[in-house]
Formats: structure tokens, sequence, C-alpha cells
């Protein structure tokens, strides 16, 4: 694409052509990429270490420097985040796609772990952990 201007959203539709002809309708419009701007993470995730219950919800939350062209994904260990999740979890985004979080609203022992977020060829790593310092009962 000519004349691109850094810094600019732009969609972009694709028509297939091949032996066969060419294709009655275009793609869905791409999610909306800017030129200019690399992919990096602004804030990547957190590491927290829980000493004791939380009493207000649990947030990891990481930031990039623009919208991602592609939807990102979520994994706990490793492993994709399921498509239900629990109750207590919940995955949200806000500026545009640029800001992603994973919030605990309660946390059980089967929330801890390492989260990751992947975003194009960039991850960011974040870690939920449970530090209960043991109590001498004399």
């Amino acid at each position: 694409a000519k004349d691109m201007k850094e810094f600019v959203d732009y969609e972009f539709r694709v028509t297939a052509k091949n032996k066969a002809g060419t294709s009655k309708q275009p793609s869905s419009p791409s999610n909306p990429v800017q030129t200019g701007v690399p992919l990096e993470f602004v804030r990547p995730l957190p590491e927290i270490v829980l000493t004791e219950a939380p009493t207000e919800p649990v947030v990891l939350e990481c930031e990039l420097s623009r919208r991602p062209k592609e939807s990102v994904k979520w994994t706990k260990n490793g492993r994709p985040l399921p498509s239900r999740l629990p109750s207590n979890v919940s995955v949200d985004e806000e500026k545009g796609s640029t800001v992603h979080r994973i919030a605990f609203s309660s946390i059980h022992e089967e929330d801890l772990g390492e989260y990751a977020l992947q975003s194009e060829s960039i991850s960011s790593i974040g870690k939920l952990q449970m530090r209960v310092v043991p109590t001498l009962r004399l």
C-alpha cells in the first residue's frame, strides 16, 4: 500500500482472485492497523505475591503501545484460558484494545499461576502467587 501516513488507523479488506475468478464479496474489514508504531508492552503484566487473602479484587493488567492487528490470547501456565471462565475471573480490554486485564473478584488456589498475554509476536508474563507466612502456635 502506498501513500500511507504514520500514526493513522487503517482498515483493510481483501478480495480473492485466482483461476476460478474473483470473489463476489471482499473480506470483513481487518482490525484497525496503525502504521509507524511498533507493538510493544508499555506496561508489562506484574508479578503479584499475596501474603493474605485479598479483600479487594486482584488485577493483572498490561498496556500495549498500539492496538494489535490480531486479537490477543491469554494463557495460564502455558495453556489457553478456557472460553468459559470461573465466575470469579473476568478478562477485558479498553482504550482501543491497548489495555488488557484479567481480574479475580476472589482468589482460589486454582487461580494461582503464571498468566501471559500474547499479541502478534510478543508476550508479557505475570504471576499470581500466594505466600502465607506460617504461624507457630505454642
